[in-house]
């Protein structure tokens, strides 16, 4: 067996699903080959990090950092709130004041 060959069997040997010819080739390889055994022992190591049940510690005080980050978020996002707010109510005073202006002329012209 060659390198490239066992390179391509390499996930199927480590999950269990090589027939037993190609389990013994593989592991034949592998006692020659450096190179193959060192991608194997990384893939390994991939692989037991993968596997379900194994859940990391969060670093310390993982949770007074993010509960200090989302309070940031909220503030941010409720001075984000007023600009908005505040330049809609803007326009809308100038609408209502545009179009009420002619109605307000018309009716003090009328009186005179």
């Amino acid at each position: 067996m060659n390198c490239k060959k066992a390179a391509g069997l390499l996930l199927r040997a480590l999950d269990g699903r090589l027939g037993e010819k190609e389990r013994r080739q593989m592991e034949a390889h592998l006692l020659g080959c450096a190179s193959c055994r060192a991608r194997e022992k990384e893939y390994r190591e991939v692989l037991d990090l993968l596997r379900p049940g194994r859940v990391p510690e969060p670093l310390p005080h993982f949770e007074t950092r993010l509960m200090a980050k989302l309070k940031e978020s909220e503030r941010a996002r409720a001075v984000l709130v007023w600009p908005r707010w505040a330049a809609r109510a803007a326009a809308a005073c100038f609408l209502v004041g545009l179009f009420s202006a002619p109605a307000f002329f018309f009716f003090n012209l009328e009186s005179l």
